[in-house]
């Protein structure tokens, strides 16, 4: 059985860790705040970061595509070749 002095004790402490509690979660709110605005900027970055990705690969040249603009650039000199042979 507790005693009055326990019991008063106990809620005194009870009463000091409750306001203990209590002015933590004013410190926490201001920084609780700031992460959420932290994790909104992370979300737009992470979304314009994959967004410029998928740009960049939309436009990544295959070695196909080099090949065969290589062979449009370079001139066909086997008719060259047979023309300089019939001279």
């Amino acid at each position: 059985m507790l005693t009055e002095a326990q019991l008063a004790y106990k809620l005194r402490v009870s009463q000091e860790e409750t306001e203990e509690a209590r002015k933590l979660n004013e410190e926490l709110e201001p920084a609780r705040a700031e992460f959420r605005e932290l994790e909104q900027k992370i979300m737009q970055l992470e979304d314009a970061r994959a967004a410029h990705l998928h740009t960049a690969r939309d436009h990544i040249v295959s070695k196909h595509d080099v090949t065969e603009l290589f062979r449009a650039q370079t001139p066909d000199l086997s008719q060259l070749r047979s023309f300089v042979s019939y001279q």
